[in-house]
């Protein structure tokens, strides 16, 4: 979403026109899930992608068009068995994609595309959960044009993205929805030089992070330029330390009584993921240092360590890799497991 935000802002200060195709619905395998976006400006560029780089340059083809009469379309790209050979792609994904392109035209109808910026600036600084219906389809274009952006009121049973119908002002019309959330939060408590790594490949992935630590020299925002913020607090701060629950929280400190006060303070928070930096050895004298109260209070399935999947990880670069890897399994609750092709004389005489 940053890269999309950040080309329609370019759009608006050079006066250069665009549009925007977002992902409104999938069937089978595809690239990309629905939701997924890219910008293509009528200069060319495309921020963003919605397949493995096929579809868009089909898209840029439509662009023109689009632009000229200003008017959205929507369009599907079907590249299952015989289809795919009809596209002309070879794209072997065995699935479809529809995608809503729009028009954003900051010279010609500016108030339109200022509109749909905020939107979608909203959509990526939100830190609350609402819906958001674009019009795909409308009975009565005239009141309710495709296109139309509107949020939304009701509180949808499915909290995911997709087509809905709904009837606006009297008129039916389907929509597609955006189900916003708040960006992950992931607290991380240690400014030193194995942290850098570890912010900069959760910027990669538009997670927001906060960065605390007490040494001054640490603590700098001039480290962390990924970070959406740097706190430096005073050595004593780490016991009145308070979390909501969509929080992830990773202990990186290297100073072994402050990861126990960490973790004292932590276990008293009601956050979604606690992920502790070192050995088994270590965390095993961490929780030596519970009491007996606090051990029974152990939040079960959250904490992690060694935090990171296994993967062999060994420099800072590799462990940030894990780390965020194992975070984002965490976060859609998939075991992480290795997927792992094995083929077979049969398989292979039934591809021939």
């Amino acid at each position: 979403m940053k890269k999309i935000i950040q080309g329609l802002q370019r759009c608006i200060d050079e006066k250069k026109r665009a549009v925007i195709a977002t992902i409104i619905k999938t069937e089978g395998s595809s690239y990309q899930s629905v939701g997924s976006r890219c910008l293509l400006d009528e200069d060319g560029r495309i921020d963003g992608i919605v397949s493995g780089g096929c579809v868009e340059q089909d898209l840029m083809e439509r662009v023109t068009e689009i632009l000229s009469n200003h008017k959205p379309e929507t369009c599907c790209y079907d590249f299952r068995s015989e289809n795919d050979f009809l596209w002309g792609m070879g794209v072997g994904c065995d699935g479809a994609v529809t995608l809503f392109l729009q028009p954003f035209d900051p010279v010609a109808f500016p108030e339109e595309a200022m509109e749909l910026f905020h939107h979608y600036k909203e959509i990526y600084e939100s830190d609350k959960m609402y819906s958001l219906a674009t019009v795909i389809r409308s009975s009565d274009e005239k009141k309710v044009p495709v296109g139309m952006v509107k949020k939304l009121s009701l509180d949808l049973q499915e909290k995911h993205s997709g087509l809905i119908c709904l009837n606006m002002d009297g008129v039916n019309t389907e929509c597609y929805v955006d189900w916003v959330a708040p960006r992950q939060q992931v607290v991380i408590f240690g400014a030193g030089p194995d942290a850098v790594p570890l912010v900069k490949q959760l910027a990669t992935i538009e997670w927001r992070t906060t960065v605390v630590d007490h040494r001054p020299y640490y603590a700098k925002a001039s480290n962390f330029p990924g970070a959406e913020r740097v706190q430096l607090i005073n050595r004593s701060d780490y016991d009145t330390i308070r979390l909501n629950e969509k929080v992830f929280a990773i202990i990186m400190t290297h100073n072994f009584t402050l990861d126990v006060k960490l973790m004292k303070r932590l276990i008293q928070n009601p956050v979604s993921y606690i992920g502790i930096l070192g050995s088994k050895k270590r965390i095993g004298k961490i929780l030596n240092c519970l009491s007996e109260e606090e051990i029974k209070r152990f939040p079960k399935g959250i904490v992690h360590s060694p935090i990171g999947l296994d993967i062999g990880a060994s420099t800072p670069e590799e462990i940030a890799i894990s780390i965020v890897a194992e975070m984002i399994a965490f976060k859609k609750k998939k075991n992480a497991a290795f997927r792992v092709v094995e083929p077979t004389i049969s398989l292979h005489s039934q591809v021939i």
